[in-house]
């Protein structure tokens, strides 16, 4: 799936880091071509998705070293994953991994499509308003909270404007 935008450049959506790239003939035909809408709504789910594969893989790591969180994600970070205009890994001892999104690239209810329904975390004064998102350890040596942040209050089509995964033990 392709878009066309106005100007003749086609864009498509990486489907392994959720980066949204320039695409060229013969890689698309007319039948992939979709409008605007559809395109940005198929991107979000597949980078909703995508996010989830990262925190499983997290969970996974046998390390809070960033250089073992690195290996288990198994995908480039340069550019940023999932269209991130930046990404960060913080800990030991607990181990982070964050990325700051452009608006656009993931809303509430792309989040909750694929994580359930959040948490609210208490607001702090000048805060972000967050949301809490929980994967179980399953078998894994770590279970994985999702905070996502929002400007304001978020709606369903509220912009996330970053995401953080941090590992906490399983035990």
């Amino acid at each position: 799936m392709v878009e066309v935008r106005d100007d003749g450049d086609v864009f498509v959506l990486d489907p392994h880091t959720g980066v949204l790239g320039p695409a060229t003939p013969p890689a698309y035909g007319p039948a992939d071509e979709v409008d605007h809408v559809t395109f940005q709504t198929s991107c979000r789910a597949r980078r909703a998705a995508l996010l989830r594969e990262m925190a499983d893989r997290l969970r996974s790591a046998t390390t809070a070293d960033e250089p073992d969180l690195r290996s288990v994600l198994g995908i480039p970070l340069e550019p940023p994953p999932l269209g991130a205009v930046s990404y960060r890994f913080g800990g030991p001892p607990i181990p982070v991994f964050e990325l700051t999104l452009p608006e656009g690239v993931l809303e509430r209810s792309d989040v909750e499509q694929v994580f359930g329904e959040g948490e609210w975390v208490p607001l702090m004064p000048y805060g972000d308003h967050k949301l809490a998102f929980y994967v179980p350890a399953d078998r894994t040596p770590w279970k994985v909270a999702l905070f996502a942040s929002f400007h304001v209050q978020p709606e369903a089509s509220t912009p996330v404007k970053s995401l953080l995964l941090r590992l906490d033990p399983a035990h």
